[in-house]
């Protein structure tokens, strides 16, 4: 077998050699963030320092920790609080990725080497890190598998409204309470569940508990984000979101059909999120390198509905979830790969390193 993997369907190829990186900031702290840590420590930074490693090792010690915390204290296990060591370290690795999701980009833009890659890399990863952020969270107290599945698919329907709307503006459009504001908010629960434990999830405020205010707070925040960011699009039938609402209402409305415990409800959720990633991240290849936007992709949306019939007819909630769990993992596995060797052949970018005379650099 020649190829891994088969040619891209690239509906506009001149695309990933015309890129340019434009945006607006509506984001509530990043100014404030930006003037007081990231420009002193981007002072100090080499420009030989790949952005493409601040954005996956960022990443990747935050989804380590995520990991960790899940292990340690197992979903639907309570409001019992999650293990010391577990928690410090979540909230430690949220911070640091909170930091270097900062400094990558202005690392880029600094020095000259932005690309296609660093974008995907940096907003894909955004959008994943969107999910787990609001697992860990369910995780200190034990999810609630309705408010979960309610939580993970307004957050999937709000990354990638937000992918649609710089699809459509031809800049991204960062909103008032975007990832930093999350992972601030994050940073925070999991300080005060750190500090507190599991007294922290049984105050409430208004005959609200702790958890309800913070998912009411982010539901609204995503919602809002949905709503900007889908409203340039009137004609239903052409509607970049329409595959992952039919996506996520084949998945969400297995939580109202089958009852779900504390673990399927985390799996449920999870997988709602692993969704959305992918229908952002086969956006975002649109837009930076032309491939061609296909909103449905038939063969995962048949899967998922088959999914949905054996959960209704019966089938043991774990192994299918599981099952779809690995289904859509292995879809970002493959856009990962493709959009890596694409870029790297089409462009000459090197991953982990910066090119000296005047070429991309690795971002």
């Amino acid at each position: 077998m020649r190829r891994l993997l088969p040619p891209l369907d690239l509906e506009a190829p001149e695309r990933v050699h015309r890129y340019r990186f434009d945006f607006e900031d509506r984001s509530l702290l990043q100014p404030v963030f930006d003037r007081l840590i990231i420009r002193p420590l981007l002072a100090r930074l080499p420009a030989c320092l790949a952005p493409n490693a601040l954005t996956l090792l960022g990443h990747a010690g935050w989804q380590l920790a995520f990991l960790w915390l899940v292990l340690a204290q197992p979903p639907g296990a309570g409001r019992t609080g999650a293990a010391a060591a577990a928690a410090w370290l979540a909230v430690v690795a949220l911070a640091l990725h909170a930091l270097t999701d900062s400094l990558d980009g202005q690392q880029a833009r600094a020095h000259g080497t932005a690309t296609p890659l660093g974008d995907f890399y940096d907003h894909w990863l955004d959008a994943s890190t969107g999910v787990t952020v609001p697992l860990a969270i369910l995780v200190f107290c034990g999810p609630a598998p309705t408010l979960a599945v309610v939580v993970l698919t307004l957050n999937a329907l709000a990354w990638h409204a937000n992918a649609v709307e710089r699809l459509a503006e031809g800049r991204l459009m960062i909103p008032p309470f975007g990832a930093l504001e999350g992972a601030a908010l994050a940073v925070v629960l999991m300080l005060a569940t750190a500090l507190a434990g599991p007294a922290f999830w049984t105050a409430g405020l208004f005959g609200f508990g702790t958890l309800e205010i913070a998912a009411g707070l982010a539901g609204l925040a995503c919602l809002a984000t949905a709503v900007s960011g889908y409203r340039r699009h009137r004609s239903l039938l052409g509607h970049p979101g329409r595959g992952l609402v039919l996506d996520l209402a084949l998945l969400g409305g297995t939580a109202f059909v089958v009852p779900l415990d504390g673990v399927d409800g985390f799996l449920l959720a999870f997988a709602i999120g692993l969704a959305g990633v992918r229908h952002v991240g086969h956006v975002l290849m649109h837009i930076l390198i032309g491939l061609r936007l296909k909103p449905i992709a038939w063969p995962l949306t048949l899967f998922l509905a088959a999914a949905a019939a054996s959960l209704h007819a019966g089938a043991a909630p774990r192994l299918v979830l599981a099952l779809v769990i690995g289904v859509l993992a292995l879809n970002l596995v493959v856009q990962f790969v493709t959009m890596t060797r694409y870029c790297c052949r089409a462009l000459g970018i090197e991953v982990w390193t910066v090119r000296r005379h005047g070429g991309a650099g690795s971002r």
